[in-house]
């Protein structure tokens, strides 16, 4: 009994002694603010060829992801173009490690014409990806409408056969879908672009979103009209809202937002009216915003901002800004640009560091490649949480994509591997945490 009693005595300073140890090393509390987490930083993991040759080969374009937290898997899609004049939509499935555990495989084996530019959203209620695409319905080449696909988990080619979600778009020549998942109504809204005809000159007309409840097209509606010549359009769904937040580009010079609260059914979403949340600067025009949330109490937006030929010495940059919930402005921030100028900027919010990634196509004399950001929720990045992310290793890296996995993010992009005469592919790279977590031993 005595023997027994000096042990758990001899235990319970141990414990005492541990426990004042881990006092004394830890940090003030006062000192334990958010900016501590900006010094959270990233390394690039190895490339990894999400694309496969085949025979005949060509190039492949336009590819977007999406993560699946309740199975720690990312969906891969892309557009695969061919000598011959077709365009297919294929799919690749990555754990969350970023290493493929799927063949490609081609999404619409069932659909005979052309279907290009697909954006992908998990659904976890009903374990199911939608992927939306252009898709040239009626075979001439030119004319298309926005058309989806709901991919089970355990998609296959026969069990894919019968998901097809035709006809979101209610008219012609709609352009460059996105899709979100409104995870409180399990519905997904679709908002894309209507032009006044097939020719990529043609005038920006609109636009247009389409609602989409278990499988099917259940209302469509127009944002604003074709006065202002809005395009570019993107959605992100804050379940803590329980609303979406669109944002588009008008007249080049200005950046919209408007948001829309999920409603009862049959009406998808009831819309609040809509501001100019940017303008630009005389000589300056806007192009391709971009939006997400931490789907808490924050949003940010984002642009590039190009110089006219009569402002000498500037070229295209990143800039952008963090809203609150209630779209009340907390701060402005700018990525750096460099080289020949920076475009196409895409973002994702990273909750398991509390932080906001960016990731974005950087011109250079020797070819585009791919850059990446971040920095803690209520911050603004600096060039110290700036880097390369497909640098040297590819020829013409372009067209990034972001998502961020349970714990690492992963960048895909279409390129060259060094080598401008071969045929395009999808790589992608994670970003791995560079801290290293050392556990305090205490020895007896």
């Amino acid at each position: 009994m005595l023997h027994q009693l000096k042990n758990k005595i001899r235990t319970g300073y141990s414990f005492l002694i541990i426990v004042g140890i881990l006092f004394i090393l830890s940090p003030p509390l006062e000192q334990q603010t958010p900016e501590i987490l900006n010094s959270h930083s990233y390394k690039v993991g190895m490339k990894i060829p999400i694309s496969l040759p085949v025979s005949p080969d060509y190039h492949r374009y336009h590819s977007s992801l999406a993560y699946d937290h309740e199975h720690g898997e990312f969906l891969v899609v892309w557009q695969q173009n061919y000598a011959s004049g077709v365009r297919q939509i294929y799919a690749r499935w990555l754990n969350g490690s970023g290493q493929p555990i799927s063949s490609p495989f081609q999404l619409n084996p069932d659909l005979p014409n052309r279907q290009i530019i697909p954006d992908v959203v998990y659904n976890a209620t009903d374990d199911e990806y939608l992927v939306v695409f252009m898709y040239n319905y009626n075979g001439d080449g030119t004319t298309y409408r926005i058309w989806g696909k709901r991919v089970p988990r355990s998609c296959s080619v026969n069990t894919c056969l019968t998901q097809v979600v035709a006809n979101i778009s209610p008219e012609d020549h709609a352009r460059e879908p996105s899709v979100a998942w409104d995870a409180i109504k399990n519905r997904y809204l679709v908002v894309f672009d209507i032009y006044d005809g097939p020719a990529e000159s043609a005038n920006p007309n609109g636009v247009l979103w389409g609602c989409i409840i278990a499988g099917v097209v259940r209302s469509q509606g127009t944002i604003i009209s074709s006065i202002t010549k809005p395009q570019y359009s993107d959605l992100a769904y804050n379940p803590a809202s329980e609303e979406f937040l669109f944002v588009w580009l008008e007249n080049q010079t200005s950046i919209k937002t408007e948001r829309h609260s999920s409603s009862i059914y049959p009406d998808c979403i009831n819309n609040v009216s809509s501001f100019t949340i940017k303008s630009s600067s005389p000589g300056w025009t806007l192009s391709h915003p971009s939006v997400t949330t931490n789907q808490q109490n924050r949003y940010l937006v984002g642009w590039e901002e190009i110089p006219g030929a009569g402002i000498p010495g500037q070229t295209p940059f990143i800039k952008g800004m963090e809203l609150t919930q209630s779209l009340q402005w907390v701060n402005d921030f700018q990525l750096s640009s460099g080289g020949s100028g920076s475009s196409l900027p895409v973002f994702v919010a990273n909750n398991a560091h509390q932080e906001w990634l960016a990731a974005w196509q950087q011109a250079l004399p020797a070819g585009d490649t791919i850059l990446f950001a971040s920095w803690q929720i209520g911050s603004v990045p600096g060039a110290a949480n700036q880097m390369g992310i497909a640098a040297w290793d590819n020829w013409n890296a372009r067209r990034p994509a972001i998502a961020a996995g349970k714990n690492l993010p992963l960048v895909i992009y279409e390129g060259r591997e060094n080598n401008p005469d071969v045929y395009q592919h999808i790589y992608g790279h994670m970003l791995f945490d560079s801290v290293l977590f050392m556990p305090l031993v205490v020895r007896q």
